[in-house]
């Protein structure tokens, strides 16, 4: 059971919040390279390959989700892309019970991004999958100090510490709680 919500939430945040910056501009329209200005790609939604991983994973079809992942990896250009799609590729092998390399396709998305929250709960999850549950704790508390306060991201990444350390009665928050 706590695999199943551990997963779903991990869809859930695949799917709402792939590469925060990237996520804001998004249409993968060119503008035309000037001499002295690179090309520069205007995204406006989610990249199409992100959806599909998400498709993909939903239908319990992980092996082509973790190829296109893998694909989309290699032909991102962009730190925010190559993070969005390093994260979709943990989530990928965490579904298809490789935790190893769930692991180390987000240290690659954290190695870009050290202080953005995804990929650090989602290698906790990861690590929560494989029973290493210090890892996924220390995972989970990082990735609470830099989620949005008082957000539903926030409330979610508490929750999954919660589970791992129940909250202390009559305070209704775990020793892992986000600092007030």
């Amino acid at each position: 059971m706590r695999s199943t919500l551990f997963f779903l939430a991990a869809l859930v945040i695949l799917s709402t919040t792939i590469a925060m910056p990237a996520l804001a501009q998004t249409t993968g329209s060119r503008i035309k390279k000037t001499p002295d200005q690179p090309t520069v790609v205007l995204r406006f939604q989610e990249p199409s390959e992100i959806k599909r991983v998400r498709e993909l994973l939903t239908a319990g079809n992980t092996a082509e989700a973790i190829d296109v992942a893998t694909q989309f990896v290699k032909v991102s250009t962009t730190p925010d892309m190559i993070y969005a799609g390093n994260n979709a590729l943990c989530v990928a092998y965490s579904a298809a019970r490789d935790y190893d390399k769930a692991v180390t396709a987000c240290d690659a998305a954290i190695d870009l991004r050290p202080t953005y929250w995804l990929a650090l709960n989602s290698r906790g999850i990861a690590h929560l999958k494989a029973g290493r549950t210090n890892n996924a704790l220390t995972d989970f508390r990082a990735a609470l100090s830099d989620a949005p306060a008082d957000s539903p991201i926030a409330a979610m990444i508490q929750h999954n510490i919660d589970l791992l350390v129940p909250p202390t009665p009559g305070t209704g928050a775990g020793a892992g709680s986000h600092p007030e």
